[in-house]
């Protein structure tokens, strides 16, 4: 690809830039999802949990533009641990800085409190993302961890690394149940 600018004093200027790309109609016709085969076979579930409706929308948009419907969504941890208490899903994409209870403890509570998703992959959303900010995602009970601003194609890589698996809990470690 490239960009150009042509610009004069006083009359303005003008940006232009060329990708390499397939031709759209190209796209459309594979039937191919930027999502990959794993998550457009089957229709994931995902909870999106973020304070910031902006940053909802914008999941909101890209999932739905992969063809992934079984979104819903939490403002809050409280909120989150509630829905993940009465609904299973396929991966919960949490952010980890929100006003009250954030991520990390959010992430705790599910997988303390609700036996729907003990084994569900939680992914980390978030700004943060320092080797010691992800370190602790991770002893929070977080799978992976997604940058922000959010980049489509890490975020469909990272999906579909999750999709479909169902991580071993503690009473499937233990034969006994304890």
């Amino acid at each position: 690809g490239g960009i150009e600018v042509i610009s004069a004093p006083g009359a303005g200027s003008t940006f232009t830039f060329t990708i390499l790309a397939p031709p759209a109609d190209a796209v459309m016709d594979s039937g191919a999802s930027p999502m990959g085969a794993a998550m457009a076979d089957e229709m994931s579930r995902i909870l999106v949990v973020d304070d910031l409706e902006a940053n909802r929308e914008l999941l909101r948009a890209l999932l739905l533009a992969a063809g992934q419907h079984g979104m819903e969504e939490a403002s809050s941890g409280p909120e989150a641990i509630s829905m993940a208490m009465r609904h299973p899903y396929d991966i919960i994409l949490m952010d980890l800085q929100m006003p009250g209870m954030d991520g990390f403890a959010a992430a705790r509570a599910i997988r303390q409190l609700s036996k729907e998703n003990a084994a569900t992959p939680i992914i980390a959303l978030s700004a943060n993302v320092l080797a010691e900010h992800v370190d602790e995602a991770q002893q929070a009970g977080m799978n992976d961890h997604v940058g922000k601003p959010i980049v489509p194609a890490r975020l469909f890589a990272t999906l579909n690394r999750w999709s479909g698996v169902r991580l071993q809990t503690q009473a499937d470690a233990d034969p006994r149940g304890a």
